[in-house]
């Protein structure tokens, strides 16, 4: 599918990425997760929880209360990694294999999604583009610990971001090249490196 993606959050989460995915339903596992991944958008509010049900995508509005983790960022932000980012990883990665979060949703067990329900912190991606910032933030459980007990941010360009998901640029370049900046408590970006792979 070619394509492009609906930059409308509602029409993205409840129609077309469940219907994507769905086209690669025998590459995915047919497991169901232990709990939901949850995704807000600001400005206007919108939430929903997304969940593997025996191999099938289910998306809800809203964030259910198992949430393992909830992903935070505003509609312009979304706007731009459904208009950037998703053709990079469409041309970066074979199609079954960007099923993956999903994938990586079910694989999640009770004891690893009720350790990161419980860590208390937020990691954010802060990608640059010129005196634009656009901030993604990844919190573990379905409810906000205000202030949170721990935070980690991640600051890089918008174009860096764009040669590390296709595979361009390592991790470890930006990290050792200053690219890369990681401020904050580092341990917490470790912790949630499980849920994402």
């Amino acid at each position: 599918m070619n394509e492009p993606w609906p930059l409308d959050p509602r029409e993205f989460f409840l129609e077309a990425l469940p219907a994507r995915l769905r086209a690669h339903a025998a590459s995915l596992p047919k497991a169901t997760s232990t709990g939901c991944l949850g995704v807000c958008l600001e400005a206007p509010a919108q939430a929903f929880g997304l969940r593997l049900v025996q191999g099938e995508l289910v998306v809800v509005e809203g964030v259910p209360p198992d949430a393992v983790a909830r992903v935070r960022t505003t509609e312009d932000t979304f706007r731009v990694l459904v208009e950037r980012v998703a053709p990079v990883l469409a041309a970066a990665v074979p199609s079954p294999a960007r099923s993956g979060l999903v994938a990586r949703l079910a694989a999640v067990e009770e004891q690893r999604a009720q350790a990161l329900r419980d860590l208390g912190g937020v990691v954010a991606l802060v990608a640059t583009e010129g005196a634009a910032q656009h901030r993604i933030e990844l919190a573990p459980g379905a409810t906000d610990r205000a202030p949170p007990a721990r935070t980690c941010t991640l600051r890089l360009s918008l174009a860096d971001v764009l040669e590390l998901l296709a595979g361009r640029l390592a991790p470890i370049q930006i990290m050792m090249s200053g690219q890369l900046v990681v401020e904050g408590d580092a341990e917490l970006m470790m912790a949630l490196l499980p849920l994402l792979g």
